[in-house]
């Protein structure tokens, strides 16, 4: 049996355009010690949409109990992308992280953040 995989298609005009493929964007928060943190919010945007418009929105999530927010993304070309992590309920409360960048390319994006104790917080 040939399969052929669609790769790009054609159209009535000639251009050609690559249909979207679902990626899985994961993003997994731990403490110094490596170990996950659930409950942790993460915010993923288009980081070409202005801030806190709702088009910009990727994923709007909490961690699991392995420290990981995921969702699937419909891939057509890599975006880049603004990240945000907290962690302030609970104990300990941790310092978020705000505006760190990534990018989804065709294979997803995978980003591992690290969060610091809050020692102000008692």
């Amino acid at each position: 049996v040939y399969k052929r995989q669609v790769t790009h298609f054609t159209a009535d005009d000639g251009t050609t355009w690559t249909p979207p493929t679902s990626v899985t964007v994961q993003i997994t928060v731990e403490d110094r010690a490596g170990d996950p943190i659930q409950g942790a919010l993460v915010f993923v945007d288009d980081a070409s949409v202005a801030e806190g418009n709702d088009g910009s929105q990727i994923i709007r999530a909490t961690t699991n109990a392995s420290g990981i927010a995921s969702a699937s993304y419909n891939y057509v070309s890599d975006l880049a992308v603004r990240i945000d992590v907290r962690s302030s309920s609970g104990s300990p409360a941790y310092l978020p992280v705000d505006g760190a960048t990534g990018t989804i390319e065709s294979t997803g994006l995978t980003q591992t953040f690290v969060l610091d104790v809050d020692e102000t917080i008692q």
